[in-house]
């Protein structure tokens, strides 16, 4: 055995002694960091300074906004009447039913009644005093109308949590007296109430000026970095009317007027509109209703007929009916149209001289455009694509937090799970998982008592450890040779490849590493905006395929920008990476964490070309917060033994960034964490932590130190944590927002 492997041979067997030791010592202070568990530094230190503490995630009020998007359709409560949109086939003893309703005990307000009383208990009161909540309750048709008067929902706006809870009461009364109305047999009360047809679309457009603005006012306040919103979103997910809702009501009136009248099934009967009009139905449907011909019934003498005397019109009779082209006999003769006018007239019952809807306006044409909405958008991807403009405004105002629960209730589907189909996905609900994978919860409402706690990080107390702890030097590292180089610009390309040594970004916009290896997208985007903080700009992250919301794409522990400046795959998860089997066995991960090139042999590589460090944690430190709550963070001791360095050029300064397209001093990052020292004798460290919360391993934070460094480093440098900065916070779904 040579003396190189004697050496190393030496070296890891007193490592592992010596972690054997630690771990001994730290005990319970062990903390996981995925499949590949914790990376261990290369030396351990016998001696160090006393511990430093970590800055808590956040010292500020956090300003929480919960946004809720109620359902509060007749489905819930009724599977159907017979005089409304749904029923199957016409009565004229209207009929409505229970079986088969979506959520016929309340279970979605049940439910954000208890989660809205938890939060109430366990926020402290000045927490409590910044969480506001809109309620946005939708129906349709005019139902959807009569919530507009102030008696009703005129008062939507963002209110305190009691007021919400109040609120979430005055739904509950409301549609317990509708099931009441149902069960005592008055369907007619029910038409009557404040329940309707499920048409989202135009309540979103509410739902998004109301958060727009809410957004708008926090960010010109300069609050909006401390802002929370969560959206609950509880429905069933099936959008009605759709088309063929509309086709089924046209036909249902056709077939209630000829029972009515006793016509029978004849040439001119009713039931002959719905096979004569069929494609003319579609053409008014297809246009929004807007080339409906004008119908007018006249006498022999010309004289107008009152809307009685026109039921229906054929050859012989005292009237007739007149339309332009769609005369008698042609392909939808205009007694067919005259039949939708004075709908409510004929064969109903004096209890529907309103209509099929409450508030006709006498034409069913009329009632369809003005009163069930805009059904031909009553799509699921349309409704998708409108929630999806939600989302959008937290885009353009990225330094918010925000995060979207879709919480579906359909009690007799969950009882009797329909076979499953495949085709188009007509439920939005199902839609939205496929659109909505990150900063996104889908759950079914499976009880009325479903445990969930909103905005955990506003709860009495939360405790944090260290996830993940890095130490690069940002100007020298090992090369895929395993020789020790000089990147004197920090942009991931060593000075002796790169024709611009001493400029990052030499076209302005791309890191050169990038362009060499992707190209530079550089039309619609914004080369100042880094959302994530991850010193990839919107450019870079849109040329190379990152997420520019996620500060590690991979979720593998290393930033996106740190695995550019190794040659790392930013896509796959490194700890279990290992891009040079043949080599050695070292993943990615721990050769981007020793300094090393993922493809370099490790067996070559010098150890004094190798990062070295030691950090052990020691005991916990509770710090209050502003927000009356209570942040725990351990403490650390931490120590550079050896940080290998060189020589480089005087570099240029990178231009600032910006968390949000809203370019002012509020919203730069305080630094940017690929920022090459201009000095040549000086070397750039980058300190990189990540923390991670003890009760929900996916909320994790980043914090970091660029310090500039001699590269003739004698003695062991002894870290101050507390000097870290955090740099952007993950949501509790561990997406970077």
């Amino acid at each position: 055995m040579n003396s190189k492997l004697k050496r190393i041979s030496k070296f890891i067997l007193i490592f592992y002694s010596l972690t054997l030791l630690l771990t001994g010592f730290q005990n319970c202070g062990a903390i996981s960091v995925g499949p590949g568990g914790p990376p261990e530094p290369i030396v351990l230190a016998s001696t160090v300074s006393a511990p430093t503490y970590l800055k808590p995630p956040t010292e500020k009020v956090q300003i929480s906004r919960l946004v809720v998007f109620m359902d509060m359709s007749q489905s819930m409560v009724s599977q159907y009447c017979d005089h409304d949109i749904s029923s199957p086939e016409p009565n004229s003893t209207p009929v409505c039913y229970l079986s088969n309703s979506a959520d016929p005990d309340l279970w979605r307000l049940k439910n954000l009644r208890n989660w809205l009383v938890k939060l109430q208990t366990d926020l402290p009161a000045v927490a409590l005093a910044e969480t506001k909540v809109l309620i946005v309750p939708f129906t349709g048709g005019l139902a959807e109308l009569k919530r507009d008067e102030p008696s009703v929902d005129g008062i939507m706006a963002f209110q305190t949590v009691p007021n919400a809870i109040a609120t979430v009461d005055r739904l509950m009364t409301e549609q317990t007296q509708t099931k009441n109305n149902i069960l005592g047999a008055s369907p007619s009360v029910v038409v009557e109430s404040v329940m309707g047809t499920s048409i989202p679309t135009t309540r979103l457009e509410f739902l998004k000026a109301k958060v727009q603005t809410e957004v708008d006012n926090l960010s010109a306040a300069g609050l909006s970095g401390y802002a929370n919103f969560q959206v609950l979103v509880f429905s069933d997910g099936e959008p009605v009317p759709s088309t063929k809702n509309i086709k089924d009501v046209i036909d249902r009136v056709w077939a209630v007027k000829e029972d009515a009248f006793e016509l029978g099934g004849g040439l001119f009967g009713y039931t002959q509109c719905r096979s004569l009009c069929a494609s003319t139905v579609q053409s008014w449907i297809n246009n929004n209703f807007s080339n409906i011909p004008a119908v007018s019934c006249t006498d022999n003498l010309g004289r107008f007929d009152p809307p009685d005397s026109c039921q229906i019109c054929v050859p012989g009779n005292t009237y007739y009916c007149t339309g332009g082209a769609n005369v008698p006999n042609t392909s939808c003769p205009a007694y067919c149209v005259k039949a939708l006018d004075h709908y409510n007239q004929t064969g109903l019952g004096s209890q529907y001289d309103g209509g099929f809807i409450s508030g006709a306006k006498n034409t069913l044409l009329n009632d369809i455009k003005t009163s069930w909405g805009h059904f031909e958008s009553n799509t699921a991807s349309k409704i998708v694509r409108s929630i999806n403009g939600v989302r959008a405004i937290f885009a353009e105002n990225s330094e918010v937090q925000f995060q979207v629960q879709f919480l579906k209730i359909d009690k007799y589907k969950l009882n009797n799970p329909p076979p499953p189909t495949a085709g188009e996905i007509t439920n939005w609900l199902d839609l939205a998982k496929n659109s909505f994978t990150k900063n996104a919860i889908h759950e079914v409402i499976t009880s009325q008592n479903m445990d969930k706690t909103l905005f955990k990080s506003l709860q009495s107390s939360s405790s944090y450890k260290i996830r993940n702890f890095f130490v690069f030097n940002l100007n020298a590292r090992v090369d895929k040779y395993a020789d020790f180089q000089i990147d004197s610009d920090s942009d991931g390309l060593f000075d002796y490849e790169d024709s611009s040594p001493t400029n990052a970004r030499t076209n302005g916009v791309c890191l050169d590493s990038i362009t060499k290896r992707y190209g530079c997208m550089t039309l619609n985007c914004d080369r100042k905006l880094d959302i994530d903080g991850d010193n990839l700009n919107e450019c870079e992250e849109r040329t190379i395929g990152s997420d520019s919301y996620d500060f590690d794409s991979d979720n593998d522990g290393l930033p996106d920008s740190i695995e550019i400046l190794y040659d790392s795959n930013f896509k796959k998860f490194s700890v279990n990476e290992n891009s040079n089997p043949q080599a050695d066995s070292l993943s990615d991960f721990k050769a981007v964490f020793y300094g090393v090139h993922p493809l370099a042999n490790w067996e070559h590589v010098e150890d004094n070309k190798k990062m070295s460090f030691y950090f052990e944690m020691t005991d916990p430190k509770n710090f209050p917060t502003e927000s009356g709550t209570t942040l725990q963070t351990w403490g650390y001791r931490a120590q550079i033994k050896r940080f290998p360095g060189n020589e480089k050029q005087a570099t240029a300064v990178n231009f600032p960034m910006y968390v949000s397209k809203n370019q002012n001093i509020l919203n730069q990052h305080p630094f940017n964490i690929l920022d090459s020292n201009a000095n040549s004798n000086q070397n750039s460290m980058l300190i990189l932590i990540s923390l991670v919360s003890v009760a929900n391993p996916n909320e994790i934070y980043w914090f970091a130190m660029n310090k500039p460094v001699g590269f003739g480093l004698t003695d062991p440098i002894e870290l101050n944590l507390a000097d870290l900065v955090q740099i952007r916070a993950k949501d509790p779904q561990g997406e970077l927002r």
